[in-house]
């Protein structure tokens, strides 16, 4: 009876044994899914710095693009400025040919000329 005893013990004992073995293999699978949590947040993180830093780009070159665009205004201003000084020159060049026709300033030797 004592030996049967002894051996139900044992059984029960490897039984226990054997349910702690596969309470570890959980307690590791349940590591293992943390670690891979844990992973996945580091890689959120990292295309979240990724989002932020394509943002900088785009702002920068929304900056590039306005500059470029003041560049573009100051070179419209300097046309119109040009053309405004060509426009007065045509109208000094033409009140002169008013003022002295041709064949009255090749007769003219002096600077105040009065024909």
């Amino acid at each position: 009876f004592v030996q049967r005893l002894a051996n139900a013990v044992i059984s029960l004992s490897n039984i226990v044994i054997s349910l702690s073995n596969v309470i570890s293999l959980y307690i590791v699978v349940i590591s293992l899914s943390i670690v891979v949590i844990s992973l996945s947040n580091v890689v959120i993180s990292l295309s979240n710095v990724v989002i932020s830093l394509s943002n900088v780009v785009i702002s920068l070159s929304n900056v590039v693009i306005s500059l470029s665009n003041v560049v573009i205004s100051l070179s419209n201003v300097d046309i119109s400025l040009s053309n405004v000084v060509i426009s007065l020159s045509n109208v000094v060049v033409s009140n002169n040919n008013i003022a002295y026709p041709t064949r009255m300033r090749k007769r003219c030797i002096v600077p105040d000329c009065r024909v």
